[in-house]
């Protein structure tokens, strides 16, 4: 995958990040897991990497 667009990918995500804790803000009872947003951006950055499962396991490992 090229660099621009996994750069493009995680501003995407980051851009739902933001919007989700805004809301979050807005609703104050709003709690994002850091395993969820760990987990969806490897979700969104490796969906089509052969890699994704290694990555994944080594994402919950930072808990």
């Amino acid at each position: 995958m090229p660099v621009w667009k996994k750069a493009h990918l995680v501003d995407e995500a980051t851009k739902e990040i933001q919007h989700w804790a805004l809301v979050g803000i807005r609703n104050q009872f709003f709690k994002i897991s850091l395993a969820e947003v760990k987990f969806q951006l490897a979700d969104r950055l490796y969906k089509n990497n052969q890699g994704k499962k290694l990555w994944m396991q080594k994402l919950y490992n930072w808990h």
